[in-house]
């Protein structure tokens, strides 16, 4: 199969046209995938955050409601040992 010189400087300006699509949907599929970890990355550090400010809220609640167990205040500070 022989290439006549017409297809040829058709065929030739066709492979560069290919190439430059080629390289451009590489390119879109890298950039795409960067931008997919950079919003991914974002949500999980609102998660986190949501999350700490949960537990920090459930922390606080726990240490308001409870009550101490010895009400005088000298207990608990000095040992009477007698021998």
């Amino acid at each position: 199969m022989s290439l006549r010189s017409l297809e040829l400087h058709l065929t030739f300006p066709k492979m560069q046209e290919i190439s430059k699509y080629q390289q451009n949907m590489q390119q879109k599929a890298i950039v795409e995938q960067s931008l997919f970890l950079t919003e991914t990355k974002q949500l999980d550090k609102e998660k986190r955050k949501k999350i700490d400010k949960t537990n920090k809220s459930q922390l606080n609640e726990n240490n308001s409601t409870r009550t101490p167990r010895n009400n005088d205040p000298n207990k608990g500070r000095m040992i009477d040992i007698k021998l």
